[in-house]
């Protein structure tokens, strides 16, 4: 089967197993469609039932019960979709986006529809990270932000035919956007299908012509190798990204940028690195950072940062967390210049690990956020003590009227709220309360133990936090790097311990009898994904 490739996060290289060794459809020789057309689709009796039973995430098995026959995001679904000539829908999708739940109404409603005309494909953007890049290639091409879930039709040669990122649409929202593309889709099918697979083929060709076509420039670059030349541009592109006025590198939200801060500071760390990116680099990332360990994203109580912001500034976070993000702002942490901020933040974040290694989750109802995560001042005064209130009002420069801008807030969803930003260090604290390092650190601890266990008194009597149950080897490698670059720059008992343990993790969680590595753990309630 020969399908084409996607810019950047390559379908090619997702469901490369179905290709075989056959020439990919930006080759000279093109595939004959003609049996396709002229021949009776063949029944395909998977595509008679929900296929989710034995799927490695919980987002994915709740759906098994479903009346849409799911499929698995798996390398037959487009000979599925070949030998019943269908197209393939896809949902993508995850606990982290509360609209999924949502949207399931939705399509359960056209289920007769979807399970008559495609073959529907369910998956999780957690577990099929490749994917979801994928779907932010598609959504910038039409200069829409990525958000999920996300709507995607595939040819059976892999080809986008439409997509739709939804966002934070209501029910009503997610139907129209649904019914206007779903029937746009069946239009054009019903006219015309080879048009459908020809001009998908057309279009990812121009696509991937598209991303072979680059300008390389050697500005500064005289006296440096050329690999190391693309190397320093590609990271100055980077830096210049960075606004020093309001110390972001995007202004429009997002997702914490670790990734981004470790490859700026690796690269000015790089021999020969020009001086321009070496301080421009050196200052974003030391700037940024001291930025987001003092802001909302990073969470105080147990020292984890959430996955993204939710507002202009980092004043409003989304309420989830993945293990993925710890390891990416962890190697940020370790990789830049410190400050008394980050220092702290980065022995808290390895302190948290070592005792509690994070498991993916996210909150659920929405509406349970402004007691959990954002707090007023009379609902912190009914649990903490006179004393401990004068230091977390403090350290966390609460207000009456809460302390997340206007601008962050236009719907004043959050009026009277405060976020738990971590923004003063301990000499600070102490000097601002009146107190000692170690009497205001004391106090600050024991106000978090409070307001932690009645955020979970809260959120366990409303049964609020989904849990992903299968853990992914892409995460854990991610994070078995980010603490050997911590061990590396300052070796301790702590990095240490946790180099043997997540070591010891991927060997015997993530290989199979044979030795081969697999996407997910083993559980008895998961299949092997190699």
């Amino acid at each position: 089967m020969k399908f084409l490739t996607l810019s950047c996060a390559l379908l090619f290289t997702l469901l490369c197993s179905c290709k075989n060794n056959e020439e990919s459809a930006t080759g000279k020789e093109q595939k004959d469609d003609s049996l396709f057309f002229t021949t009776p689709p063949e029944k395909v009796v998977e595509l008679d039932s929900n296929q989710l039973a034995n799927e490695p995430t919980d987002f994915l098995r709740r759906q098994s019960s479903s009346v849409i026959n799911w499929q698995p995001w798996a390398p037959d679904v487009l000979s599925k979709a070949e030998r019943s000539q269908r197209l393939v829908f896809v949902v993508v999708g995850s606990t982290v986006y509360p609209q999924s739940e949502v949207l399931f109404r939705v399509l359960e409603k056209n289920s007769e529809l979807i399970n008559r005309n495609y073959v529907p494909v369910l998956a999780d953007s957690d577990a099929d990270s490749a994917l979801a890049l994928a779907c932010h290639n598609l959504a910038v091409e039409q200069r829409n932000n990525i958000s999920f879930p996300f709507l995607l039709w595939l040819s059976h040669e892999g080809n986008p035919v439409a997509w739709a990122p939804l966002g934070k649409n209501d029910e009503e929202g997610l139907s129209k956007v649904f019914a206007s593309l779903e029937n746009t889709v069946s239009v054009i099918q019903k006219q015309s299908p080879k048009y459908v697979i020809e001009n998908s083929r057309s279009d990812t060709t121009h696509r991937v012509e598209r991303n072979d076509t680059r300008t390389i420039f050697e500005e500064e670059a005289d006296n440096v190798a050329l690999n190391e030349a693309k190397l320093f541009l590609t990271a100055q592109s980077l830096a210049d990204l960075y606004v020093s006025l309001n110390q972001t590198f995007d202004d429009t939200g997002g997702i914490p940028p670790g990734n981004l801060i470790t490859t700026l500071s690796r690269a000015s760390d790089y021999p020969n690195c020009p001086s321009r990116l070496k301080n421009s680099s050196r200052t974003a990332s030391r700037e940024s950072l001291d930025l987001l360990v003092k802001s909302a994203l990073r969470d105080p109580l147990d020292n984890y940062f959430f996955i993204r912001r939710n507002s202009r500034t980092f004043a409003v976070p989304s309420l989830a967390k993945k293990l993925s993000t710890q390891a990416a702002m962890l190697s940020a942490l370790v990789s830049s210049p410190q400050t008394p901020a980050t220092k702290k933040s980065t022995e808290d974040l390895l302190e948290a690990l070592s005792n509690n290694l994070l498991q993916a989750h996210s909150l659920s109802p929405e509406e349970m956020n402004t007691q959990v995560y954002f707090w007023s001042i009379e609902a912190l005064t009914q649990i903490l003590s006179t004393e401990e209130m004068t230091v977390v009002t403090a350290a966390y420069e609460l207000r009456k009227l809460g302390n997340i801008s206007g601008s962050d807030d236009p719907k004043r969803d959050y009026f009277r709220c405060n976020s738990l930003g971590l923004k003063l260090t301990a000499s600070e604290l102490a000097k601002k309360t009146g107190k000692s390092q170690r009497e205001a650190l004391t106090l600050l601890e024991s106000a978090n133990t409070k307001i932690s266990a009645k955020r979970a008194e809260i959120l366990e009597s409303n049964e609020a936090i989904l849990a992903e149950s299968a853990a992914m080897l892409s995460s854990n490698a991610s994070m078995l790097t980010a603490i050997a670059r911590a061990h590396a720059k300052s070796p301790n008992a702590v990095t240490k311990a946790l180099l043997a343990q997540e070591g010891e993790k991927l060997l015997s969680q993530f290989r199979d009898s044979s030795g081969q590595l697999l996407s997910c753990a083993t559980n008895e309630n998961s299949r092997d994904l190699p």
